[in-house]
C-alpha cells in the first residue's frame, strides 16, 4: 500500500472559488476547520480557504498579507509582533503574560507568541481563516476566530519546486521544496525559505532603515504508514528571525507629508535589532479503530527572543525630558502541547469529535528600558527607567466534544461543549527608575532588580455551540448558530488604583450568526453571513503612566474588562464570466460600540457609544482575474485587485484621545507568464499602487503632543509600495 494523503491535508491542489479563475466542485475543497476532513461546502462556519497556489499567485508572503484577500480580518505589525483582528475582536496585550484573542495554528499546533506568528509562508497546502468564536473545538483565546496554516505533507510522487523573488527595498526572497518517496509506505519532504528585505522607515541620522527583515527557515517532514490502520507524521522546523524592529513615524510627519518624507523617523545612536531563533518539533499519529479514528498531536516549541528597541520620539528638546531611549528585551520560551481526539472515520447519521488537550508554556523574560541624555548618548551615560525580570508559566487544559446529528439528508443539528481551565503565574521583580530594591544606583546595561512582581490568575469556563445546518443540495448550505468564546484573565504589573499588581477578569463573548454559502447560478458563488456579538467582557489594553523617581513618567501596559457589542454583515461573491475570466467582490459592514467604558487617567471620560478600535464600518474589495491562452499551451494571467476601507479609530485610553485614520484604497496588480502545466512561471507585480500609508497603532499622546507638537508622539504604519519580479518552477 502506498503513502496516501493525510486526513489533515488537501493534496489535490484545488483552490477556492474566491482565489481561482474558475469554480471547482465544492466537494473537492477539503478542510479540517472542525478537526475532521470534510467538504468546505458542508462546514457551517463563516470562513475563507486559500490554497498554496493562490497564495503564491497573489504574493501572500505571511499572515499579515491575508487581510488583503479575506473578509473581516485585519493584521497589524508592531514591535511586539503581530496582532490579528477578526470582526473587531483582537488582543492589544502582547506581553509574555498576555493571551491572544485569535488562535493561530500551524499543522494543528498553536503558536502563542505574536513574534513567532510573522514567519514567512512557504510550501503551504492551504490556509483556513475561521470567523467567529471557536471556543468549543479550539478552546480559550479564540474569542474572535482562528487562522489555520496547513503545510504540504510528504506524498508518493517525486517532485521539486522553487521560487525566487526580487523587489524594491533590496528584497531577496527564495524558497524550495523537495518531496522524496521512500518505498511504498514512507515519504520525506524538505522545504526552506529565505526572506531578506531592507527597511522602509528612515531615521534622519542615516542609521539602517527600520522594518528590515533577514529570516531563514527550514522544515523537514517524514510521513509513513506503520500499518494498514496507523499513519504517523513527524515534522521539524527551525529558523532565525533577523533584521530590526518596526518603528513609529512621528505623528506630525505622518499627518503632513507623503512619499519617503512621510516615512522619516527621528534618529537614535542606539541600533534597533532583531535576533530571534526558533525550533519546533511536532508529531501526529492517526489510527483507525473500527468505525472510529483516533488522532494524537503533540509538539515542543522553543522560541528565543533577543531584540533591542529604540524609541523614535522627538530628540530635539521639545518633548518632556528628551532623551534617546533603548530597550533590550530577552525571552526564553518553551511550549509543550498535546491533543488527543476521537472522531467517526466515515460520515454517518451522527458525526462527532471528542477530545482533550493540554498546554504548558514557561517563559523567562529580561526586559530593560534605558534613557541616554542627548548630550551623552552612550551606554555609560544611560539611566535605567524600567526593568522587569520574570519567570512566567501559562497553563491551559480542556475537554471538548461536538456532535452533528443529521435528522435527514438536508437538516443537521449541531451541539458542542468544552470545559477549559487556564492559569498564569509569575514570579519576578519590577523596578521603575534608576534605583534597585536596596536603593543602589543601577548602571546600564546591567540588571536593575526591583521589588517583588509576583502575580497569579486562574479561571475556568464552559463554552458551547448550538446550531443547525441545512444542506439544501451539495452546493448550497444555510446555517445558524449560537456560540461562545472565552479568553483567560490575567494581572497587570501596575494598577493605577492601587499602585500594585492587580488582576483583571476573563474575556467572554456570545455570538449569534446566520449564514449562507452556495451557488446562486452555475457560474455565480455567493457567501453571506450576519452576526451579533454580545461582548460582555472585552479585555481592553493601553498604557498607563508610572512616575519615575528621577522625574518624568514611563508607560506600562494596563488591561481592564469593558462591556461592548459588535454586529455586522459580510458578503463574498465570485462570478465566472468565462472559463478564464472571473470577478471576486467582497463587502463587510461592521458596527461596534462600547456599552460601558470610562477612560483617562487624569480626567475620566465616558466612552459609552464610541466605536471599538480598528473597526471600520465598511470594507469592500474587488478582484479581476483573466488568462490569455497562448499558442504553445502557456497562459498569460492578469490580476487586478483593489480594497477600500472606510475610516477607523485608534485610541490612547490613558489620555482619552482618539486618532482617526481616514478612508483609503489599496490596490495590487500582477502579470504572470505560466508555461504549460505550470512547469515554470514569471510574474511582475506591484502591491499598494497608491503608495499610501495607513496608521495601525495608536499614538501615545503626551503633554507636548497635546500642546501641538505632534512629533512628540509616534504612530505605527503599514508598508509602502512594493514591486518586483517572481520566478518559479515545478517539477513532477
Amino acid at each position: 500500500m502506498g503513502v496516501t494523503p493525510s486526513a489533515d491535508a488537501n493534496t489535490s491542489g484545488i483552490g477556492t472559488a474566491d482565489a481561482t479563475l474558475a469554480f471547482q466542485e465544492d466537494s473537492e475543497i477539503v478542510v479540517t476547520a472542525q478537526k475532521r476532513s470534510e467538504s468546505a461546502a458542508r462546514v457551517p462556519i463563516a470562513m475563507n480557504v486559500i490554497n498554496g497556489d493562490s497564495l503564491r499567485e497573489q504574493g501572500i508572503a505571511s499572515v499579515a498579507d491575508l487581510q488583503n484577500i479575506t473578509t473581516g480580518l485585519a493584521v497589524t505589525r508592531t514591535g511586539f509582533g503581530l496582532n490579528l483582528n477578526i470582526r473587531g475582536v483582537t488582543t492589544t496585550d502582547t506581553s509574555v503574560k498576555g493571551s491572544q484573542g485569535i488562535a493561530y495554528t500551524v499543522d494543528g499546533v498553536p503558536i502563542n507568541r505574536p513574534q513567532a506568528r510573522g514567519v514567512a509562508f512557504f510550501d503551504i497546502e492551504r490556509v483556513e481563516v475561521l470567523r467567529g468564536p471557536q471556543g468549543t473545538l479550539y478552546g480559550s483565546s479564540t474569542t474572535g476566530g482562528a487562522v489555520n496554516v496547513i503545510t504540504k505533507a510528504p506524498g508518493p510522487v517525486l517532485s521539486a519546486s522553487g521560487r525566487v523573488e526580487i523587489g524594491n527595498y533590496d528584497t531577496r526572497r527564495a524558497e524550495f521544496a523537495v518531496n522524496l518517496p521512500l518505498g511504498d509506505r514512507f515519504a520525506f519532504r524538505v522545504a526552506g525559505n529565505i526572506n531578506d528585505r531592507n527597511g522602509y522607515l528612515y531615521p534622519v541620522d542615516g542609521s539602517p532603515a527600520r522594518g528590515g527583515q533577514s529570516d531563514r527557515t527550514v522544515r523537514a517532514s517524514l510521513r509513513g504508514e506503520l500499518s494498514d490502520d496507523i499513519t504517523a507524521r513527524i515534522t521539524v522546523t527551525a529558523g532565525h528571525i533577523g533584521g530590526n524592529r518596526v518603528g513609529g513615524v512621528p505623528l506630525g510627519t505622518f499627518s503632513s507629508q507623503d512619499g519617503r518624507a512621510q516615512r522619516t523617523l527621528s534618529g537614535n545612536p542606539f541600533r534597533s535589532s532583531v535576533d530571534d531563533n526558533f525550533f519546533t518539533a511536532n508529531w501526529e499519529l492517526q489510527a483507525a479503530l473500527g468505525s472510529a479514528q483516533i488522532t494524537y498531536l503533540g509538539s515542543r516549541q522553543i522560541f528565543n527572543l533577543n531584540e533591542v528597541d529604540t524609541s523614535t520620539n522627538d530628540p530635539t528638546g521639545n518633548a518632556p525630558a528628551p532623551s534617546y531611549v533603548w530597550s533590550p528585551w530577552r525571552v526564553r520560551d518553551r511550549t509543550d502541547s498535546h491533543e488527543l481526539r476521537i472522531s467517526n472515520a466515515d460520515p454517518g447519521r451522527i458525526d462527532y469529535v471528542v477530545g482533550a488537550n493540554y498546554m504548558r508554556e514557561p517563559l523567562r523574560e529580561n526586559y530593560h528600558s534605558f534613557a541616554a541624555p542627548l548630550n551623552d548618548p552612550t551606554v555609560a551615560g544611560s539611566i535605567s527607567t524600567l526593568n522587569a525580570i520574570n519567570r512566567t508559566v501559562l497553563k491551559s487544559a480542556g475537554l471538548f466534544g461536538q456532535v452533528t446529528f443529521h435528522l435527514n439528508d438536508i437538516l443537521g443539528l449541531v451541539a458542542g461543549v468544552r470545559y477549559s481551565k487556564d492559569e498564569v503565574r509569575r514570579t519576578g521583580t519590577f523596578s521603575v527608575g534608576n534605583r534597585n530594591v536596596d536603593g543602589q544606583t543601577c548602571v546600564a546595561p546591567n540588571d536593575c532588580v526591583g521589588g517583588p512582581n509576583n502575580g497569579f490568575q486562574s479561571a475556568s469556563k464552559f463554552t458551547y455551540r448550538l446550531g443547525f445546518n441545512a444542506q439544501l443540495d451539495p452546493s448550497n448550505l444555510v446555517y445558524g448558530s449560537v456560540s461562545t468564546g472565552y479568553k483567560p484573565g490575567g494581572f497587570n504589573d501596575f494598577d493605577p488604583a492601587t499602585g500594585q499588581v492587580g488582576t483583571y477578569e476573563p474575556e467572554s463573548l456570545r455570538a449569534y450568526e446566520l449564514g449562507y454559502k452556495g451557488r446562486l447560478f452555475d457560474n455565480l458563488r455567493f457567501d453571506s453571513s450576519i452576526f451579533y456579538y454580545d461582548y460582555s467582557l472585552n479585555q481592553i489594553s493601553s498604557l498607563v503612566l508610572f512616575p519615575l523617581t528621577s522625574g518624568g513618567v514611563v508607560g506600562v501596559i494596563y488591561t481592564r474588562a469593558a462591556s461592548t457589542e459588535v454586529k455586522g454583515w459580510e458578503n463574498e461573491l465570485t462570478y465566472t464570466v468565462a472559463p478564464r475570466t472571473s470577478i471576486t467582490a467582497r463587502a463587510a459592514l461592521l458596527d461596534s460600540q462600547y456599552r460601558s467604558l470610562r477612560v483617562g487617567l487624569f480626567r475620566q471620560i465616558d466612552w459609552r457609544g464610541e466605536r471599538l478600535d480598528s473597526s471600520p464600518s465598511f470594507v469592500g474589495s474587488i478582484g479581476v482575474n483573466h488568462a490569455f491562452e497562448l499558442s504553445n499551451g502557456a497562459e498569460l494571467r492578469l490580476r487586478a485587485f483593489s480594497k477600500y476601507s472606510s475610516s477607523y479609530l485608534l485610541s490612547d485610553l490613558a489620555q482619552a484621545q482618539r486618532f482617526k485614520q481616514k478612508g483609503y484604497t489599496r490596490s495590487d496588480i500582477s502579470v504572470t507568464y505560466a508555461a504549460p502545466g505550470d512547469k515554470y512561471y514569471v510574474q511582475a507585480f506591484v502591491e499598494n499602487i497608491e503608495d499610501a500609508l495607513q496608521a495601525t497603532q495608536a499614538p501615545s499622546f503626551n503633554a507636548a503632543s497635546l500642546a501641538g507638537n505632534l512629533n512628540a508622539s509616534t504612530v505605527g504604519v503599514t508598508t509602502p509600495r512594493f514591486f518586483g519580479i517572481r520566478f518559479g518552477f515545478n517539477f513532477q
